[in-house]
């Protein structure tokens, strides 16, 4: 897979629903999905669920002529699959299961205190620059 000619047999695969195109998409295509999802706090089950959302996505823009003949289709779907995923871990559903078990509030402190000191060293730093350049300097990043 990959060049344009099977590119384009594989987008006039998906608008036959042809059983072996979209075999060979799976097969190729939802070992990464599940790959992506697992290291990124998923499980199977939801691997699967966003994988067929994808896979479902993927189907209607080709069968609605909304991707390029010459686009890499198992590309396509992994991305359509990646953006599904990091929209359901920032959705309301997956901050609802995350129980304060999964978050150590000395480690959030302790994160955040780190943070705020690093900030700081920054700033200081930025400060103590500022400071030693000339007055033509400072008035051309002002004017930034």
């Amino acid at each position: 897979m990959g060049t344009s000619l099977q590119q384009k047999n594989i987008i006039d695969g998906f608008k036959k629903n042809d059983p072996e195109i979209l075999k060979e998409i799976y097969l190729v295509v939802y070992p990464k999905v599940r790959g992506f999802v697992l290291k990124n706090n998923g499980d199977d089950h939801r691997a699967k669920d966003i994988f067929q959302e994808a896979f479902i996505a993927c189907w209607k823009n080709i069968k609605n002529d909304k991707v390029m003949t010459n686009s890499n289709i198992e590309a396509y779907l992994y991305t359509i699959a990646k953006n599904k995923w990091t929209d359901y871990l920032r959705s309301a559903d997956y901050k609802k299961k995350v129980s304060a078990n999964d978050i150590g509030p000395l480690t959030v402190v302790e994160e955040e205190k780190n943070e705020d000191e690093t900030l700081e060293n920054k700033k200081k730093a930025l400060q103590d620059a500022w400071e030693q350049l000339g007055e033509n300097c400072k008035n051309l990043l002002n004017m930034f």
